[in-house]
């Protein structure tokens, strides 16, 4: 099962606040690069996203753009299971931090 996610840009929108055109584009192109946000935010009957439009990147997956509170978004969605994957990378990441500190620590004692 897939779950909708609505992505805040870190950054507001700079530009025009015109309609995004709908057909392919380079400044569709453009902005997806330059997006960096990895925050989450669940999407809810009660949000909404002002002028939501269809974007292509360059790999002809079809994203959703669009302005919210002055801040540019991107709606997409993300397999469950990925999400789990993710879950788990960061569980194991966490057990090797902890492991490294405590070998750091032994060695860094007085004999």
């Amino acid at each position: 099962m897939a779950t909708l996610h609505f992505d805040v840009a870190r950054a507001d929108w700079v530009g025009s606040c015109q309609t995004f055109k709908t057909r392919p584009s380079t400044r569709f192109k453009k902005v997806i690069a330059a997006y960096e946000s990895r925050e989450h935010v669940y999407l809810t009957k009660q949000l909404t996203v002002d002028g939501i439009q269809r974007a292509w990147d360059n790999k002809s997956t079809v994203a959703s753009l669009g302005i919210h509170e002055g801040s540019l978004v991107v709606v997409h969605t993300v397999e469950d299971d990925d999400e789990e994957e993710d879950e788990d990378d960061e569980d194991e990441d966490e057990e090797e931090d902890e492991e490294e500190l405590r070998s750091q620590d032994v060695l860094e004692r007085p004999a």
